[in-house]
C-alpha cells in the first residue's frame, strides 16, 4: 500500500532509504551505455553535433534491496522508457550535474562518480571522488547543497558540512563550526533534505528543523542557515516561522520559496503541531514577513504541503481533501496514536495550481482522480514543468506535463519510483 511505503520513506529519514526530490531550474554494476538508439526519442547519431543531453533516474524497490537506473536522452519528448535503455547502479541512486558532467552516488556509499556523455549518449568514465575519509555517511544528493559549479556541501554530523569542489571533483576541507543548537525544547536538531536538487548561483542556504527521533513532533519554526559564498562558513541564521521547511524553488525575482515536504498537512487536523506553510526568502537573504498568502481560504480551507514555485506568479501544491476521510471522521480521535497517523498521512492529496497575483488556486485539471502523493516530485527543464506521479505501489511513473494555465498532460511511463530528471548540458 502506498501509505506503508510513504511511511518507510517518510518515518524513516534518518536512514538511507529516505528520500526523494525534483530538479531546479537550471559501487557500480557494469551496466551497457543507453544511446543505441530505441524507443523513447533515446540515442543520438554517433558525430552529430553536440545537442543537449538529459538525465532521468528511477528506483526499483526489491524485498531487501533497491537498484537504480539511469536513463540518457537528447529530448524531453520521451515515449514510454524501457529500462534496457538504462544503466544499472547499485542501491539509492540519485544523481547531480556540474559542469556538463553527470554525477552519479547513492545512499549506501560516500562515493560520488563522474561521467562525461558523449554526442551519441554514450557513457565516458570521469573517475570518483569518495569522502570516507572525511567521515561522510551518505553522499545522496538530497543530502547535499551545491554552490552551482563551484562548491558542494556534504552532510556531515547534522549541522557540520564537507566542502567538496564539483568541477575540479577534489575535497576542499570540512567545516565543523556552527551557532546551532543540537537540542532545543526536548527536540533534537535534523538537517533537512534538498528535496527538489536546487542549486544555488549565490550563496548556498541550507534549512534546519528540531523534531523528535520518531519524527512526529516538531517545532513549529525552521532556522535556515546563509553560508558565506567564499568562506562557506555560518554567516547568518534566519528563523522561519512554518515547521519542517526544506523542498526550495525560485522565481523570477530571485526570491526563494521553502516549503514542508516530510511535515504532513495531516498534523493540523490531529493537533500535533502546526499547519505546514510557505516561507518566502528575498534576494538579499532575508525573511520576507510580508509574504503572508491566505493560501488556506484560497483552498477552501484545506491545507497543504510540497508547494513550489513553476512561472509566471503560478505554483502547485499538495492540497489536502481531508473531506474525503468520510462523514463523521473523528479528528484526531481515529489517528490518535502514531500508527495510525502514518498509515493515514499520504491519503486524499490532489495536486492544485495557485496563481499568486490574483489570490486564487484550483485543482490541477488532467490528472487522475486518484491519491497524489504528498512527497510528488517534479522537474523544471528548458521552461516546461512536469510532475512525477508515481504508482500506488511504487511499480512505475507516469510524468505529465503541467501547464501554466492548469492543465496536465500525460507525456511518458518509466518503471520504478523516478524522482529526478536533470539537464547534464
Amino acid at each position: 500500500m502506498r501509505e506503508s511505503r510513504a511511511l518507510l520513506i517518510l518515518g524513516l529519514c534518518s536512514l538511507p532509504l529516505s528520500a526523494c526530490g525534483g530538479t531546479d531550474d537550471t559501487a557500480l554494476t557494469d551496466g551497457q551505455p543507453a544511446g543505441a538508439g530505441g524507443p523513447g526519442g533515446v540515442g543520438g547519431a554517433a558525430g552529430s553535433s553536440p545537442g543537449p543531453v538529459y538525465a532521468l533516474s528511477t528506483l526499483v524497490w526489491g524485498d531487501t534491496d533497491t537498484t537504480g537506473y539511469v536513463v540518457l536522452s537528447d529530448t524531453l519528448d520521451l515515449g514510454d522508457v524501457s529500462l534496457g535503455q538504462a544503466r544499472e547502479f547499485v542501491g539509492y541512486t540519485s544523481i547531480g550535474v556540474a559542469d556538463g558532467q553527470l554525477l552519479v552516488t547513492n545512499a549506501e556509499t560516500p562515493i560520488i562518480q563522474r561521467f562525461g556523455v558523449t554526442d551519441a549518449l554514450g557513457w565516458e568514465d570521469g573517475g570518483q571522488l569518495s569522502l570516507i575519509n572525511e567521515g561522510v555517511l551518505d553522499s545522496g544528493f538530497y543530502r547535499q547543497y551545491m554552490q552551482r559549479d563551484r562548491m558542494a556541501y556534504a552532510e556531515l554530523d547534522v549541522a557540520q558540512r564537507t566542502l567538496w569542489d564539483p568541477v575540479g571533483f577534489a575535497v576542499a576541507g570540512t567545516e565543523l563550526d556552527t551557532q546551532l543548537e543540537l537540542a532545543q525544547g526536548g527536540l533534537d536538531l535534523f538537517a533537512n533534505y534538498n528535496r527538489a536538487y536546487f542549486v544555488f548561483d549565490g550563496p548556498v542556504l541550507r534549512p534546519f528543523s528540531y523534531h523528535d527521533q520518531d519524527w512526529f513532533r516538531w517545532a513549529a519554526s525552521s532556522l535556515i542557515v546563509v553560508y558565506d559564498p567564499e568562506a562557506h562558513a555560518e554567516q547568518t541564521v534566519l528563523e522561519a516561522p512554518c515547521p519542517g521547511l526544506d523542498t526550495i524553488t525560485k522565481d523570477e525575482r530571485g526570491n526563494l520559496y521553502f516549503s514542508s515536504w516530510e511535515y504532513p498537512a495531516l498534523h493540523a487536523h490531529v493537533g500535533t503541531g502546526a499547519a505546514p506553510c510557505v516561507a518566502r526568502i528575498t534576494p538579499e537573504r532575508t525573511l520576507d514577513s510580508g509574504f503572508q498568502p491566505d493560501l488556506l481560504a484560497w483552498t477552501g480551507g484545506r491545507h497543504l504541503m510540497n508547494f513550489r514555485y513553476l512561472q509566471g506568479g503560478k505554483a502547485v501544491a499538495a492540497v489536502l481533501h481531508h473531506e474525503k476521510f468520510g462523514e463523521g471522521f473523528d479528528f484526531p480521535g481515529e489517528l490518535s496514536t502514531q500508527e495510525a497517523f502514518w498509515e493515514a498521512y499520504a491519503l486524499n492529496y490532489r495536486l492544485w495550481i495557485f496563481d499568486l497575483e490574483a489570490g486564487t488556486a484550483e485543482p490541477m485539471r488532467g490528472l487522475p482522480d486518484e491519491d497524489l502523493p504528498p512527497s510528488f516530485s517534479h522537474a523544471e527543464i528548458d521552461g516546461r514543468f512536469f510532475l512525477m506521479h508515481e504508482a500506488s505501489d511504487f511499480s512505475h511513473t507516469t510524468f505529465y506535463e503541467l501547464g501554466l494555465d492548469g492543465e496536465a498532460t500525460r507525456r511518458f511511463e518509466v518503471p520504478g519510483s523516478s524522482y529526478q530528471w536533470l539537464k547534464v548540458r
